[in-house]
């Protein structure tokens, strides 16, 4: 299963982890195809998915014209200019893993302690590398 998205001129590869979509302000371009209850869709505390699972820790490894893009470095641009960001940052949310079928399963964004993300969303900023990893809580198996 693969990973990807649109960050702007950047991709988002969520490396080691098979099947992944997700959708958020903009970050990855995928769009889960189901929205969230309206109650819960602004919920601080949102109701998770399941109570138990499997964590998993996904790599967000953002790549620019096939090549890693590095923060606070010049990256070569396809026009043959180059960008060096002082600021990059996005969210991720609605994230979902897919089966060897193609059939998406809805998963929750947890924190390293296991608790759910205030909003259900993560937020990767590039100078933070506590952010890099993307951490949910999916069904065993």
């Amino acid at each position: 299963m693969a990973a990807g998205g649109s960050a702007g001129a950047a991709n988002a590869n969520l490396g080691g982890a098979d099947g992944i979509a997700g959708s958020g302000a903009g970050a990855l371009g995928g769009s889960s195809g189901s929205s969230a209850a309206p109650d819960s869709a602004c919920a601080e505390h949102p109701t998770p998915q399941r109570t138990q699972g499997t964590a998993l820790s996904l790599s967000i490894e953002p790549v620019l014209a096939a090549k890693p893009f590095v923060f606070g470095a010049p990256n070569a641009l396809p026009d043959g200019g180059s960008v060096v960001p002082s600021n990059f940052r996005f969210y991720v949310s609605a994230v979902q893993l897919l089966r060897s079928s193609g059939d998406p399963v809805a998963v929750d964004l947890v924190t390293a302690a296991g608790e759910p993300e205030p909003y259900g969303v993560h937020l990767f900023t590039a100078d933070d590398d506590d952010t890099t990893k993307l951490r949910v809580l999916a069904p065993a198996g």
